[in-house]
């Protein structure tokens, strides 16, 4: 299965023994040689170095950690809910657009779906939205060689908008939508959110979702 392969290229790289992958890690002289620290400083920025700056999503190194930590996980709830999307199972091309993709834990779950054969689409069109092109080049680049014939991937690093144009367009229409906990983060970490109450997010996505004129699945 694709995650297989992509964890153990992760694991590779990770753990290669001639890799000085903290000598060149974008946090400095703040960094505590190990990625699983520096993962808690994203999630948990009070457990960070006093006057250190804020942990970002920029390292390479941390992204080859993150996905063989989180991987599984993910996958594993995105196959459950892939699977209580009534109808989808029957679907011969799906058209997925997964928002902040990361390392596609939804092209994951898709395909361990059709190896289990739960599913039974005969082709994929992936097109993942994802702002940090320099912290997931490399998982990229190995799904894009490890992928099947029968999978279409293109990803966009820039302005979601441009690609949300060509959808409204009707130059590519997805039917399997995905936001890669975009909504749960955005509560998380955004003050302006803070007082927005989950089922307020999902009303407006199901708004959305009334307009539009062909059956669109919603993860």
């Amino acid at each position: 299965m694709l995650i297989y392969e992509i964890l153990e290229k992760c694991i590779n790289r990770y753990e290669k023994p001639e890799c000085e992958q903290c000598e060149d890690c974008s946090y400095g002289e703040y960094c505590p040689h190990d990625c699983e620290k520096c993962l808690d400083y994203l999630h948990n920025p009070k457990h960070a170095p006093q006057n250190a700056p804020e942990r970002k999503y920029d390292c390479v190194h941390m992204a080859d950690f993150y996905t063989c930590k989180y991987s599984c996980r993910y996958t594993s709830e995105l196959m459950y809910a892939i699977q209580r999307c009534s109808g989808i199972q029957n679907v011969d091309e799906l058209k997925v657009l997964s928002f902040g993709c990361g390392p596609c834990t939804d092209l994951f779950a898709l395909d361990a779906l059709k190896e289990k054969k739960l599913i039974s689409f005969n082709s994929i069109k992936y097109r993942g939205v994802d702002y940090s092109k320099d912290v997931w080049a490399n998982i990229h680049q190995d799904i894009n060689k490890l992928k099947k014939d029968n999978i279409d991937i293109h990803f966009y690093y820039k302005d979601a908008c441009i690609l949300i144009d060509e959808i409204a367009n009707g130059k590519w229409v997805p039917n399997l939508i995905v936001f890669q906990y975009v909504f749960s983060d955005i509560q998380k970490l955004t003050f302006a959110m803070i007082m927005l109450p989950v089922n307020t997010i999902q009303e407006d996505i199901h708004t959305v979702k009334n307009y539009l004129t062909i059956k669109i699945f919603l993860i």
